[in-house]
């Protein structure tokens, strides 16, 4: 037998008198605190909850990608330059840096990169998107995102700029396109889009980007490469991320050690897992002072030995080809480019992996929930027979009465409750 409980329930108005008599006789009992909220000057907020089906393995200070082709809400009440959009944990108030890549107030187009503290493979994981300030400031904090070991990440939009504040690029032909996150650039063999010249240091590194072939005709194109002016040798790169000789459809790495130009050791991995053409895929390199490993989509397709510090020099990076080598034959790319990143970090399997899922296929990493109003501005407390009561509280005079101190007003409830039997 199980019962169901009915309820009818008449709003009365008490007046601070009422509420005095009450009061002088029954003893209140506080049963529920008012919800938390960031800052009542943001309107509205979303919950993002990280499905952990998707994490590889716990992760800490992860930057996830947070996008929507379009959000009406966003569009109807965020700032048109997104300056108000702000990310917090799972407590509801505790602020998390975030770059946003990309914003259209117009449509709600949303690309954006939030630092996640912990990230959980077994338990799903909470943040809160807030919106609708109008007199916020920009609310980024886009260089501590990249906090986590990265030496220069690159959405390669037209700006070209490095999100961690550390080595802008100047962009030499390529051409703006949308990307597999937002925009992204399409190479031509004449391209080239340069970095700088400056160096990792230590036995750690990660050379990442995700890649778009529109054909294999150029001998070892390049995605990135740290090498010397116009050379093409191998012994003439620190490190370099792209394909075979022409034709080929298969990724390969170099790392050169040591501490001479002439003389340290260049080491090449060489993958057998064929890319496709007019489909994006995250390829990756990583070295952790004992083997090099490639990786595609997220997991390992193969690895070598090797051991040393990376050499450094003053030879300069470049994306979509080698450094100075801008015409149409040897380490040209022939395709689209997107989210460039190199890392002083040996990123993990479990990491990379993560990366793809969150990437590639953002709503099934997370989901949106629906849009929540911000609760009634704080009140005053009230003092009762000498008593304080907190505002936005609700207490207990007896099982039928129940009172919440509002802004303006004292107000009662009185709960009837009905039982009924049923088998």
């Amino acid at each position: 037998m199980k019962i169901i409980l009915n309820k009818w329930i008449l709003w009365l108005v008490v007046s601070p008198l009422l509420l005095t008599l009450l009061l002088s006789g029954i003893s209140p009992k506080e049963v529920e605190a008012s919800p938390g909220w960031y800052d009542n000057a943001w309107a509205y907020r979303k919950k993002i909850t990280i499905q952990s089906s998707q994490v590889a393995a716990n992760l800490s200070d992860f930057p996830m990608l947070v996008s929507y082709a379009s959000d009406s809400d966003l569009a109807n009440d965020a700032q048109n330059d997104g300056d108000d959009i702000l990310f917090t944990a799972a407590d509801e108030t505790t602020k998390l840096s975030h770059e946003i890549e990309k914003f259209n107030g117009a449509t709600g187009e949303l690309a954006a990169w939030v630092k996640i503290p912990s990230l959980s493979s077994t338990t799903n994981t909470e943040i809160y998107m807030y919106y609708e300030n109008p007199g916020a400031a920009n609310q980024e904090n886009a260089t501590d995102v990249w906090s986590n070991g990265y030496e220069a990440v690159y959405h390669i939009h037209d700006d070209f700029q490095d999100s961690t504040g550390n080595h802008d690029a100047t962009n030499n032909g390529s051409q703006d396109i949308t990307g597999i996150i937002a925009d992204g650039q399409d190479f031509i063999p004449v391209d080239e889009i340069q970095a700088g010249s400056w160096s990792v240091s230590g036995s750690d590194i990660t050379i990442q980007g995700w890649v778009n072939p529109d054909d294999f005709d150029q001998d070892d194109p390049r995605v990135v490469s740290k090498a010397k002016n116009n050379k093409t040798d191998e012994k003439d790169h620190v490190f370099m991320l792209g394909l075979g000789g022409s034709g080929e459809r298969y990724v390969r790495g170099r790392i050169k050690t040591g501490t001479s130009d002439s003389s340290g050791t260049t080491t090449l991995v060489a993958s057998t897992n064929p890319l496709t053409t007019a489909t994006w895929q995250l390829i990756a390199l990583s070295y952790d002072g004992s083997s090099m490993r490639l990786f595609k989509n997220g997991t390992q397709v193969t690895s070598t030995s090797k051991t040393g510090n990376l050499r450094q020099n003053s030879w300069a990076i470049s994306m979509g080809n080698n450094p100075g080598k801008n015409d149409s034959g040897y380490t040209s790319w022939d395709g689209k480019l997107d989210e460039i990143r190199i890392s002083s970090v040996a990123r993990s399997g479990n990491w990379l992996s993560t990366e793809y899922n969150n990437q590639n296929f953002p709503f099934d990493f997370y989901a949106t929930g629906s849009e929540e109003a911000a609760p009634p501005p704080a009140a005053s407390p009230v003092v009762v027979g000498g008593e304080v009561y907190p505002a936005n509280k609700l207490y207990v005079l007896a099982p039928w009465i129940i009172l919440t101190v509002g802004a303006f007003l004292v107000t009662g409830v009185w709960v009837l409750r009905k039982h009924r039997a049923t088998s």
